[in-house]
């Protein structure tokens, strides 16, 4: 029933702009974050394991942090954990062209 909030933007929205698109992001992200807490505290299991798959499906770099905190204080163990996989995965990411250029640095020094 919380689920009701939740709709889809019309078509012409979703063509027209990437940023009314991310203003429906926005909102959804702030609904399921509401959601998730009156799961907690209304121990609504079933409700809170739903609006866990639905934000993890909105994480990015921008909100990750935003997310785990919400995560830790609504006790959603699954979401937390899959935030700090994607901030790790996405550390890597960032990391790995530097990491790449010592390597290549080294490979040279060694070939002297």
């Amino acid at each position: 029933f919380f689920f009701l909030r939740i709709r889809r933007p019309p078509r012409s929205t979703q063509s027209r702009s990437s940023a009314a698109s991310d203003v429906y992001k926005r909102q959804s992200l702030e609904c399921l974050l509401e959601f998730l807490a009156v799961s907690d505290e209304f121990m609504l299991d079933d409700i809170k394991v739903e609006c866990e798959k639905h934000l993890a499906n909105l994480i990015n770099e921008q909100n990750v942090f935003n997310i785990s905190q919400h995560a830790e204080c609504c006790n959603a163990f699954q979401l937390k954990n899959y935030c700090d996989w994607f901030y790790k995965l996405s550390l890597i990411h960032i990391s790995e062209p530097t990491r790449l250029l010592s390597i290549s640095y080294a490979v040279f020094c060694l070939k002297k």
